[in-house]
């Protein structure tokens, strides 16, 4: 057994700076997965995906689909890239809610309006369009790209936030060392 000496007061000391540091690194790592998760999300679009865990594998496009991307004189076969819209609207946000507690959304904000106006490119909220197609609808099969991405990043992300949460903990004023895909 290991023995550890320590003061009431060195304790409390160490476990303050311990505090500063856990709301930074859990800022970061919430900041660093939900720019992950966005950006496999984005991947995703334009290609047909296989599923994983509760997200089933990508439905092809109905024949009438692609008789009218055709026509239109868009790509016959690349589902959910027509023009680019829900891709380029995939945002994130972080929020942290308390010590060591934070809260990260990835997705197309509802409300997001795009589309020319033309009758070829009629506007329409783009967040709403990224729901269905997550989740499915009535005239839709689930096409899942934000959902796939969190799941196939799971096991990368719990394990860097409890690597860092573990160093932290026990080495609180010493800071995590950058990786090239933060900010």
């Amino acid at each position: 057994m290991v023995e550890i000496n320590v003061t009431v007061l060195q304790l409390a000391e160490h476990l303050s700076k311990s505090s500063v540091e856990i709301n930074r690194r859990t800022r970061r790592r919430l900041h660093t997965s939900c720019k992950q998760i966005a950006e496999l999300a984005k991947t995703y679009l334009g290609h047909y995906q296989g599923g994983g865990g509760p997200f089933p594998e990508w439905a092809g496009l109905l024949q009438e689909t692609v008789d009218v991307r055709v026509k239109r004189g868009f790509p016959a076969d690349e589902p959910l890239l027509l023009r680019g819209y829900i891709r380029d609207n995939i945002k994130y946000t972080v929020k942290i809610i308390g010590p060591g507690q934070g809260e990260g959304y990835v997705g197309v904000p509802i409300g997001t309006i795009v589309g020319s106006g033309r009758k070829s490119d009629p506007e329409y909220d783009v967040g709403e369009a990224a729901v269905t197609h997550e989740m499915g609808g009535l005239f839709h099969p689930q096409r899942s790209f934000l959902g796939l991405a969190a799941y196939t990043l799971q096991n990368e992300i719990v394990e860097k936030y409890a690597k860092s949460m573990y160093n932290c903990v026990i080495h609180p004023t010493q800071r995590e060392p950058d990786e090239s895909d933060e900010e």
